[in-house]
């Protein structure tokens, strides 16, 4: 690496964001949606339900406080009227991936940017008020990012990715007590990158893991690893076809050895992305596989244990043939034999990207993010479905009228013209207002993009990585972005 590449890697720019946000409603007959947020991308990854029978919203804001991006977590009662909302950065970046209960208050993994513009898996746990009561940091000295965290026999169970260990993005996963103590720590590495998207314990003690394997810089292959409860692997297999193919939740099954996976796989022939999942025999072998062929991009994203042993699985779908324009939330029930039961699609006729649900009572709950609601770039959202949930059969879609009497629609601000940020949202990178040129370099110093400007944004077309931006105006900046 050359020593003007160095300088440019540690180079970050924050950018700043003005405050504002707001909470928007809006209810069909059977479902009602919420969005938070303000001008900037506001979003939810995870939502859990508490004993006392209220939500837990964990994800992110850029609207607030004007400093980056921050944690939030939005704690509301069963009918989503807001409790409290807290948002979280010790330095100037951080999210919430995930969030469980732990104690008589909230658990939250996630990314947390540190003073030497590296990442750090991001611990922090908060009282059932709200108040912030330790914070820890786990990962090596580059880029650590945790994923997902779930409950598991003597604690916790942490997934993410690394870069901090090997010349390309590992694997991570980590166990952890009620306090935070790191009791273990794994990384999982081959010549290309891999991650973890998921972790839980399986009924028979073993841990499972779901995420993504690089076959090299164009393919990778869903990722399914089996391991001892101390993070040792016992099976490995992959699964996909030719182009990208992503594990982005793993499931036991509750009655024997088996196991559920669901995820992304792409298909050749339509060159498109399909919604997949498959149940497993006891040594990683499909007994049967389910896909869903749309003319856009489908993918499964979440999936739990219904009544009668069903599985409900949700994810997103990009198919004017299946619901609304654009993305919408997608959920299907079949039974353990891959019979099917139903599915639904829920959304408006913008983009809607669903990251976790949960079923409460007789109604399940959405989260994740819009651009048709609100008054942002994306607005978290959630979405309650009718007071039966999936016990009725259903198969019409729900629209969402925007200009209904339940929804009292808020002006869109601009962002300020000195505005420099990257979407991973839309993959689009937005420039100030006084960019004349831009270069996009990676790590190794090579030039892989650049021109004059003439447009505040532009969509990027470059493989999963990092990569260093600068602008050439009244003055020049660069940026450290992360495709992914």
């Amino acid at each position: 690496m050359t020593t003007s590449s160095k300088i440019l890697k540690n180079i970050f720019l924050c950018v700043a964001m003005f405050y504002c946000t707001a909470m928007s409603f809006s209810q069909s007959d059977s479902s009602m949606y919420v969005t938070l947020g303000g001008v900037f991308e506001d979003g939810f990854n995870a939502v859990l339900f508490d004993t006392d029978s209220n939500l837990v919203f964990g994800g992110y804001t850029s609207s607030q406080n004007g400093n980056g991006t921050k944690g939030y977590l939005v704690k509301t009662d069963s009918l989503m009227n807001i409790l409290w909302s807290v948002t979280y950065s010790e330095y100037s970046d951080a999210s919430f991936e995930d969030v469980v209960p732990n104690g008589e208050g909230y658990l939250a993994v996630g990314k947390l940017l540190n003073p030497s513009t590296s990442y750090d898996v991001l611990l922090a746990q908060f009282s059932e008020d709200g108040e912030l009561l330790w914070d820890k940091h786990l990962g090596g000295n580059d880029w650590d990012f945790g994923n997902s965290i779930s409950p598991i026999s003597g604690g916790f169970l942490i997934t993410g990715e690394t870069y901090s260990y090997s010349e390309n993005a590992d694997a991570y996963a980590a166990k952890i007590d009620e306090n935070g103590t790191l009791l273990w720590e794994k990384t999982f590495s081959s010549e290309f990158n891999e991650l973890f998207n998921d972790g839980r314990e399986s009924g028979n003690g073993l841990l499972m893991f779901g995420g993504e394997k690089k076959l090299d810089n164009e393919n990778s292959e869903q990722w399914f690893v089996l391991t001892d409860n101390e993070g040792d692997v016992i099976l490995e297999r992959n699964y996909g076809t030719e182009g990208t193919n992503i594990l982005h939740a793993v499931l036991a099954d509750p009655i024997d050895e088996t196991y559920f996976i669901l995820g992304e796989i792409y298909n050749t022939n339509t060159e498109s992305t399909n919604a997949t999942m498959a149940r497993l025999d006891d040594m990683g072998e499909v007994m049967w596989l389910d896909t869903i062929t749309s003319a856009g991009t489908t993918k499964w994203l979440n999936a739990e244990i219904g009544r009668s042993n069903e599985l409900v699985c949700t994810g997103s779908i990009l198919d004017a043939g299946f619901g609304n324009q654009g993305n919408d939330f997608f959920i299907k029930r079949i039974t353990r034999t891959n019979s099917f039961v139903d599915q639904t699609t829920f959304g408006t006729n913008n983009d809607d990207h669903p990251e976790h649900f949960i079923r409460i009572a007789n109604a399940y709950i959405a989260v994740g993010r819009t651009d048709g609601l609100g008054q942002g770039q994306f607005d978290a959202l959630i979405i309650r479905t009718r007071n039966n949930g999936l016990d009725e059969n259903f198969s019409t879609t729900e629209n969402l009228d925007a200009n209904s009497d339940f929804f009292q629609r808020i002006e869109e601000d601009t962002a300020p013209d000195s505005d420099f940020y990257y979407s991973g949202i839309t993959n689009e990178l937005y420039f100030p207002a006084d960019t004349r040129t831009y270069s996009i370099y990676s790590l190794l110093g090579s030039k892989v993009m650049g021109s004059t400007v003439n447009t505040r944004k532009i969509s990027l077309n470059l493989k999963p990585g990092v990569y260093l931006v600068q602008v050439n105006g009244s003055k020049i900046s660069t940026k450290k972005i992360l495709l992914r």
